[in-house]
């Protein structure tokens, strides 16, 4: 009786264990500096920030009576509009690639030591399909 009730215990102690090693597969893994490094989409958008950028500094010494602030807010503000942009192409694939994983979590590389399910390429891959029209690529 011992034995089956040691047993029983055991068992049920290793249940939840088990149970989670299952779950692994639902976790996603994001590595958001590859992102941001290999998206041609996220290059675009960064060229097209560096271009106003570049504008900006352009206008600034044509005239000369531009207020210093007014040139830094007004390139913040588009800097946040395209982050803002990127950041909601980037939970769009993050959506579809949830749904078609079945992931009921994801979560950026840098916090996890081991486990989950790395979705990087896939984000890379239909961010680039569905957001870079690649006209303007030299690739």
């Amino acid at each position: 009786m011992k034995k089956i009730m040691l047993l029983f215990v055991v068992l049920v102690l290793l249940l939840p264990v088990m149970g989670c090693r299952s779950e692994e597969s639902s976790i996603g893994i994001l590595d958001m500096e590859r992102v941001l490094e290999e998206s041609k989409r996220a290059n675009h958008l960064e060229e097209e920030l560096s271009h106003f950028s570049e504008s900006m500094e352009n206008e600034e010494e044509q005239e000369e009576n531009n207020d210093l602030e007014e040139v830094y807010a007004e390139y913040q503000e588009n800097r946040q509009l395209v982050e803002g942009q990127l950041n909601e192409e980037v939970k769009e694939v993050l959506a579809e690639l949830s749904e078609d994983y079945e992931l009921k979590i994801i979560l950026y590389e840098e916090n996890i030591y081991a486990g989950g399910r790395d979705i990087t390429d896939e984000v890379i891959e239909n961010l680039d399909l569905f957001f870079y029209d690649g006209e303007d690529a030299d690739e």
